[in-house]
């Protein structure tokens, strides 16, 4: 009888604990059926509603894209109070997954309770409820896809209800694409949580799929084989960000194993090459290798998975008799891959350092066999104490260490100190030799010395320093996923770098706060302002400083007194010629044709030019005399596939010219448009090019390149105006702001409709207001002056600092931003001196600076100085400013 008792005991247990079982499992179970294999990257976390703990999740890398993905829920018609009590106590997920090569989607899952009855009726009956919005279904594999619309048919939301689960994007055809989908195998080998064993402590759970990510990383790089794809493999899948580790200046999460996949089973060791990294470093890869057997099995398996790279290791031992394993067997010490910041991003800048000089005999030796075979000399020459030998292999890192070290055309070596250096072009090796000559590195460097105290001993340790890594990506990436890459280094403003290290036990991805040295003293400044050098040249407008393409060297386009336009290299004069008439604005860059050619063009008083570059400077298009140039300010449109291009200029003249020839096509004087002020902003909207136009008595016009103007322009703006007026753009969203000299900030849209008028604070009737833009888009200030006092206040009338008893008279203000959070002013006094402060408020140079036309400035990094070109009736002068 008791065994009786017993057996029931047991079975009773045993279907408790399948019910028990399946409660804990069955969310992550049944959400993996629709994550598909091409998921980049899935979120999870049970604390967005926690008002302590949003804000953190927010801090993480694209997390803070989540707000907008609940906030679809209030755009149709749900109250904040529903919204929170249908997302309570539950574990949300958040996938990003590519639509098209072109675009990533997001796609949210919400578990659903048998308390959620009324918001699922409320959501499957809006089409029928709530005025402005209507809604369709359509089948796909069987399955109900509802799609809300507004009336004018814009896409709020797509959503589909499957096995307790409310899954919903802004895209229908995702949604289609995760039912379609029959791979989930990414998705099913994951840890995913449920709300039961997710703790208090745990803000946000990640998991990155470094597959997909390499997949869909290649397809959208212009610029093939290189290395950008594969750096997700080196962060763990699976990263876990709690709460204490949100710290004052930094923010860790962690990972439950280390990674050994990339480079075998190394073991922990400290972080040595800080004496050979300049401070010109965008990304830092670099790893200990002690067990070579096993970094050479790992390697080994990722280029035999590289179809590129093996076709290319088979081609070099046939054509050339490389002994790779020779090579592969004295790798040990210490690797390290380097990518530089440079003014050239169609290249790749990158340096390798292996530290291990027993190698420089077998590289000779490659350099002098592969010569051979070509039946040439290896390429050797000196560069100052450095012995410069090309090896003749393409990609030969790649070839021995895998594909994450892509970006080899050309491989030059050197050794210096224990390290081979190998750089990817020559250029780029004798930049990095200047660095490390001149003591440019991060041992050396305060700012970067802060980063190696984060450093703890690793087997892998990845350094990104975001604000100039992710402008180099414009080499690889187009247009478009430059700008979300840039989008994306926004949101990591408040940080300076990632760094992710790995060891035996665990992965780390740390966040380090920006302005590391703020502590260290590097806001304050010597106060000398020191001349570099001088060019006797009087000239009528300010210098325009260029590349050239093929040199890289830095140039000088000035005009002289006599209309003469000269190209200056190092001060000579190396190209001139005659203009008709005072150049009326600066040159602008233009294509012209698609063969990538360096074109300018400058417009004088009397004719229009293209400049074509040459060996020897330029190639000259000259338009015949033209009336009505005399207007400074412009604007030009260039249409693909036409040969035309339009200028409009601030006087209301547009003019239309013959690309090929520069034969006028086409003037007239636009009406309304009489003494602009400039710059004018230019944008696309609905496909269609505009210019903004804003007159001294606050009329603004909308001008598109046939001269026409927009509908619901002009407008009367009622204020009176004393800058140009700027853009601001958001989420795509374009408006136009505009500021009175009483301080009256307008905001427009581009049906001509005032969506907002702000008042900023005027002390008294004295004072008058304008905006001060940088070169940056959505970046400007709003400068407050009464002639003796100045006050420069952000966007939202917060004073950022004030100068008080100046000289009277009227001021005007030029805005640097300089970037890597180098913001400067140089406050104008209305004669021929400027006088430069920091965003403090404090001055910078110890004395003003005298030009005729405000003075360009540049941040030399790897100097810690400003770098000032003035000029005056007589000279061009360049001076520095030396940060301490």
């Amino acid at each position: 009888m008791k065994k009786k008792w017993l057996i029931l005991l047991v079975c009773l247990l045993g279907v408790g604990g399948i019910f028990y079982y399946k409660k804990i499992t069955s969310a992550s179970s049944v959400i993996t059926d629709f994550i598909p294999d091409n998921t980049l990257l899935l979120l999870e976390t049970t604390q967005w509603l926690n008002t302590n703990k949003a804000p953190l999740i927010q801090q993480v890398p694209v997390a803070n894209v989540l707000p907008k993905q609940l906030a679809f829920f209030k755009e149709i018609g749900f109250s904040s109070t529903e919204i929170h009590q249908f997302l309570n106590k539950k574990l949300l997920y958040f996938a990003f997954i590519p639509q098209s090569k072109d675009h990533i989607s997001l796609v949210n899952y919400i578990p659903l309770v048998t308390e959620d009855e009324l918001f699922l009726d409320k959501l499957l009956n809006l089409g029928k409820n709530t005025e402005g919005i209507r809604s369709i279904t359509h089948t796909t594999e069987g399955q109900k896809i509802h799609e809300i619309f507004t009336q004018s048919a814009k896409p709020l939301l797509a959503y589909i209800i499957k096995d307790n689960f409310l899954i919903y994007s802004q895209s229908s055809l995702t949604l289609e694409e995760i039912l379609l989908h029959k791979k989930h195998s990414w998705a099913n080998n994951l840890l995913l949580k449920d709300y039961s064993n997710f703790t208090d402590s745990t803000v946000l759970v990640s998991h990155i799929n470094a597959n997909a990510i390499e997949k869909f990383g290649t397809q959208i790089c212009e610029k093939k084989h290189t290395t950008a794809p594969f750096l997700s493999k080196i962060i763990n899948t699976s990263l876990s960000w709690h709460i204490a580790e949100f710290k004052a200046k930094k923010i860790t999460a962690y990972s439950v194993s280390g990674n050994q996949e990339l480079f075998g089973e190394q073991p922990s060791k400290a972080f040595s090459a800080g004496n050979m990294i300049p401070i010109n470093c965008s990304m830092l890869l670099s790893f200990p290798v002690e067990d070579v057997t096993s970094l050479n099995d790992a390697c080994a398996k990722q280029i035999q998975h590289d179809a590129f790279l093996s076709k290319l290791k088979d081609k070099a031992k046939d054509e050339f008799d490389i002994d790779f394993k020779s090579v592969s067997k004295k790798i040990n010490n210490e690797v390290s891959l380097l990518n530089i910041e440079t003014g050239d991003i169609a290249k790749n800048n990158k340096i390798v350092l292996i530290k291990n000089k027993d190698l420089v005999q077998d590289f000779r030796a490659i350099a002098l066999q592969v010569a051979q075979k070509k039946e040439q000399k290896p390429f050797n020459m000196q560069f100052g104490s450095f012995g410069l030998i090309a090896l003749g292999v393409k990609e030969f890192p790649a070839l021995v260490l895998g594909p994450i070290f892509y970006g080899f055309n050309d491989c030059i070596f050197t050794e210096y100190k224990d390290y081979i250096v190998l750089g990817s072009n020559l250029a780029t090796l004798q930049d990095y030799l200047l660095s490390i000559s001149k003591n440019e590195v991060w041992a050396s460097s305060s700012r970067q010395q802060q980063l190696l105290k984060n450093c703890q001993p690793a087997n892998l340790t990845l350094v990104i320093d975001h604000a100039k890594a992710i402008p180099m990506l414009g080499g690889i990436l187009n247009t478009h996923w430059l700008a979300q890459a840039k989008t994306f280094q926004e949101n990591l403003g408040a940080f300076d770098y990632i760094l992710f290290q790995s060891n035996e036990e665990k992965g780390i991805l740390t966040l380090l706060q920006n302005h590391l040295g703020a502590a260290l003293g590097l806001s304050k400044y010597s106060n000398v302002l020191v001349k570099l050098n001088s060019i006797a040249q009087g000239i009528v407008f300010k210098p325009f400083f260029l590349t050239n393409p093929q040199t890289k060297k830095q140039e000088i386009l000035v005009q002289n007194t006599d209309n003469q336009l000269y190209l200056l290299v190092n001060g000579k004069k190396v190209w001139h010629y005659a203009l008709a008439g005072k150049m009326v604005d600066e040159p602008k860059f233009m294509k012209v044709r698609g063969d990538k050619l360096q074109r300018l063009f400058i417009v004088t008083t009397q004719k229009a030019y293209i400049l074509t570059r040459t060996d020897d400077g330029f190639d000259v298009l000259t338009s015949p005399n033209v009336k009505g140039l005399n207007a400074k300010g412009l604007a030009i449109f260039e249409t693909n596939g036409s040969n035309e291009l339009t200028m409009l200029n601030a006087n209301g003249y547009q003019f239309t010219f013959d690309k090929l020839t520069l034969n006028l096509i086409f003037s007239q004087k636009i009406a309304p448009i009489n003494n602009v002020f400039c710059p004018l902003p230019t944008l696309m909207v609905k496909g269609n090019l505009f210019v903004v136009c804003l007159d001294e008595n606050g009329k603004l016009s909308l001008i598109n390149t046939n001269g026409s103007i927009a509908s619901g322009f002009p407008i009367q703006t009622n204020i009176q105006p004393l800058s140009s007026p700027v853009l601001d753009i958001n989420d795509g969203n374009a408006n136009i702001l505009l500021m009175g000299q009483k301080g009256e900030l307008l905001k427009i849209d581009f049906s001509g409709k005032i969506l907002q008028k702000n008042q900023f604070f005027r002390p008294d009737n004295e004072y008058k207001f304008a905006i001060c833009a940088s070169e940056k888009p959505n970046d400007w200030v709003v400068v407050r002056s009464n002639n003796k006092t100045v006050t420069v206040l952000d966007k939202n009338d917060k004073e950022i600092f004030t100068l008080k008893n100046l000289t009277f008279g009227r001021k005007y203000l030029k805005y640097y931003n300089l970037g890597a959070g180098k913001k400067f002013f140089a406050l104008f006094n209305g004669w021929t001196s400027y006088t430069l402060y920091d965003e403090k408020g404090e001055l910078v140079s110890d004395k003003p600076i005298l030009s005729q036309s405000a003075p360009s400035i540049t941040y030399a990094e790897s100097y810690n100085k400003l770098i000032i070109t003035t000029h005056t009736g007589t000279s061009i002068d360049t001076w520095s400013v030396k940060l301490k």
